[in-house]
């Protein structure tokens, strides 16, 4: 049974009279709920007010592709309160652990602010605090959601040189292993220091050249296998891919041959293939180490994790590379080809460089998911306009419905499907451009062609900016 004692704990109605306390509790319901027990399912229709008077409770909604969990406490307010213009719950609503319930039924709402006019103000405010708190933890999660993107693509991202570098480090630990063999080979022709200096110093020609197509390739490993068997060395349709990949070409053996005694030619011209790919091998391992190099200094400036959070001068362009480095999975997967148009001149601009490469992270993610699977063009556009610096993301996707157009930045609005997006992106986005550094953003979009447009007043342009 629900007391009088029960209802002046919970805050709203703490400082109420006996007699209106009285009125409430003639009109509201006990209800015990056991752990893990479901009290409203998603879908349901709202017609109570559930007030905690002992235990908690969680309220779990779907959206993005997560689960957002609200937690309800003693002395909350759950389900529909009046003003609210709930009429199905959008989520689960579960016991956390044994719960005592005051349930009071939404057709009597109108009797309750009419018995007790000042809940009428209590309520309001309840219901600014309740949709603040639930606009606050659909902003996380938009934000965790990009992060988890941006965390799967990274470590795809470093998986791959990391594991070049893994399986490098492999095959050259067995390489190692038959060096001493190599090495005896040589030994025991009894070179002269001048034979020995010749072909330890024995190069391919490191003129640029053009990259080998697949034809050339093959033509060549065959002229060099050729040769190679000519002369009695077994191995050479192995080393012929070794010779040519290092540049190699038959009249360089032929000068190394002429050089040489002929019974040493085999010996040694398995040394040069082992040296060859050896170098091949660091060679893979800098290269990857240089990647992983370059994407860790990417999520460095991408993050400013080196940097205090006030405003300084912001690099537009080195942000706009990060985040495409960032989101470089992405494009990937839909072979979309960038298109980058930089003027050569921009102004600069002051702001918050981690807040803006959310912008551009939201623009671009966003054109991508609109692009074709294949075909798609992104469309990089920084240039200076007056005082301001702008930035156009534009993509070639199937455009936004005009009659979607003017809602497209509001709250918890989205084109996307279900469990796709929660409807924020763009509204944060609209927040950090207009809100925390003066801008101005715009979309204009027709069947192919869909371009946001983010302007920047520039350091020296004041706080009106110059559209």
């Amino acid at each position: 049974m629900i007391t009088l004692a029960d209802l002046q704990k919970i805050p709203i109605f703490s400082d109420l009279p006996h007699p209106d306390l009285e009125w409430l509790q003639q009109h509201m319901e006990e209800v015990i709920v056991e752990k893990g027990q479901i009290l409203r399912k998603d879908g349901d229709p709202a017609l109570h007010m559930s007030i905690i008077l002992e235990g908690a409770m969680e309220a779990r909604r779907q959206g993005g592709g997560a689960s957002v969990a609200f937690p309800i406490g003693e002395g909350d307010l759950g389900g529909v309160i009046p003003f609210s213009r709930m009429q199905n719950y959008p989520g689960n609503v579960l016991a956390l652990r044994k719960t005592r319930l005051a349930v009071f039924p939404k057709s009597c709402f109108r009797d309750m602010l009419v018995q007790i006019p000042d809940l009428g103000a209590k309520f309001a405010w309840s219901l600014v605090d309740r949709s603040r708190d639930a606009l606050i933890m659909q902003q996380q999660q938009e934000k965790l959601m990009s992060l988890g993107k941006l965390s799967a693509g990274l470590a795809h991202e470093l998986n791959n040189p990391a594991a070049a570098v893994r399986s490098t480090v492999q095959e050259l630990a067995k390489r190692f292993e038959q060096f001493p063999g190599v090495v005896a080979g040589v030994i025991k022709h009894n070179l002269s220091k001048d034979e020995i200096e010749y072909f330890k110093n024995f190069k391919a020609d490191s003129s640029p050249k053009m990259p080998l197509s697949a034809l050339e390739r093959s033509e060549k490993e065959d002229e060099i296998s050729d040769w190679l068997m000519d002369h009695n060395v077994t191995e050479g349709y192995i080393w012929a891919e070794i010779f040519v990949h290092a540049g190699v070409t038959v009249q360089k053996l032929e000068d190394l041959q002429d050089y040489l005694n002929e019974a040493a030619l085999p010996a040694v011209l398995r040394w040069l293939a082992f040296k060859f790919q050896t170098d091949q091998m660091l060679s893979e391992i800098s290269s990857a180490s240089d990647r992983i190099s370059s994407l860790i200094d990417s999520i460095k400036s991408y993050t400013h994790m080196d940097q205090a959070k006030d405003r300084s001068r912001v690099d537009i362009l080195q942000g706009i590379e990060g985040t495409l480095t960032m989101l470089g999975h992405k494009f990937k997967g839909k072979n979309v080809s960038i298109v980058r148009n930089y003027a050569s001149e921009l102004p600069e601009v002051t702001g918050l460089a981690g807040e803006l490469n959310q912008v551009w992270t939201n623009l671009i993610a966003n054109a991508i998911d609109a692009m074709p699977k294949q075909g798609g063009i992104l469309t990089l556009e920084v240039a200076a306009q007056g005082n301001c610096l702008r930035v156009s993301v534009i993509d070639n996707g199937s455009g936004i419905l005009a009659t979607n157009l003017p809602y497209i930045f509001d709250p918890f609005f989205t084109t996307k499907g279900v469990n796709e997006g929660t409807g924020l992106g763009l509204d944060i986005v609209r927040s950090i451009v207009v809100r925390s550094h003066m801008g101005k953003i715009q979309a204009f979009s027709d069947p192919g062609r869909t371009e946001f447009r983010v302007t920047l007043p520039s350091t020296n342009a004041g706080e009106e900016g110059n559209y």
